[in-house]
């Protein structure tokens, strides 16, 4: 699966408002989400991949969008869908590193110094690409706590 984003970038960026666009495919279908919140999706990614690591199968709410993403495990297959297109995440170590670097390239591209960082949600993104052990979610911080994300509820 590939996730890619265009950040928009105006002069006077203001990093708690980050907007741009997301997409995502998975070699059979493609989404665009236009005009959201990059680093919502991505502490949304970030929880959903330690949620399949798991094992386990969540529903997450953005505040920002209007719908839930659902991260679950059915057949032996990693699934992430989003309003009604399903995608097959093939690799889930893949999965991780492209998100690892693509989180990367996001917090360069918008010159986040984590000296001087009050977001939460840039911090934990940051906390994630600078943690290989997802087993210790206690190092980053929940995303219940970060204003914006309503965090997952347990599906079965």
């Amino acid at each position: 699966m590939e996730i890619r984003m265009d950040i928009f970038k105006p002069k006077d960026l203001n990093l708690s408002e980050i907007l741009g666009n997301i997409s995502i495919s998975d070699g059979r279908r493609k989404s665009v989400f236009k005009d959201t919140f990059l680093d919502s999706w991505f502490c949304t990614f970030v929880e959903g991949l330690i949620s399949l690591k798991k094992k386990e199968n969540v529903a997450i709410d953005l505040i920002e969008e209007p719908y839930e993403i659902y991260f679950f495990v059915q057949d032996n297959k990693y699934i992430l869908e989003i309003l009604d297109s399903i995608f097959i995440i093939s690799d889930i170590l893949k999965f991780e590193t492209e998100l690892r670097r693509l989180i990367s390239d996001f917090l360069k591209q918008i010159n986040y110094n984590s000296e001087k960082s009050e977001l939460e949600t840039l911090n934990y993104l940051n906390k994630f690409i600078n943690n290989r052990d997802l087993s210790k979610t206690n190092i980053i911080q929940p995303l219940r706590e970060i204003s914006g994300v309503n965090i997952k509820k347990k599906i079965k």
